[in-house]
């Protein structure tokens, strides 16, 4: 079982070397993040713990999902890899 999405995770996916991996939505994450802040100033009190959500991806459901429209993988790993230039 692997976490989140990667080239190398996608890869054992579909050649069936890894059986599962967990990911996570980036722009679910970020959107709940800026709803606790902004609930933080202005004056609320955020829930102590925020569930931002998992998938379960399946090797044999892989392909599937692989032609799913999910503009968010894109732009995180645009991110990631301008992150990895800047170090």
């Amino acid at each position: 079982i692997g976490f989140d999405s990667s080239a190398k995770i996608d890869a054992a996916l579909a050649n069936l070397s890894l059986h599962a991996t967990v990911v996570q939505d980036p722009v679910r994450m970020g959107y709940l993040a800026v709803t606790a802040m902004h609930t933080l100033l202005t004056g609320g009190k955020p829930e102590r713990r925020i569930d931002t959500g998992e998938r379960l991806v399946r090797a044999l459901d892989f392909k599937q999902i692989e032609r799913e429209p999910r503009p968010y993988k894109q732009r995180a790993l645009k991110e990631r890899d301008y992150l990895e230039k800047e170090q």
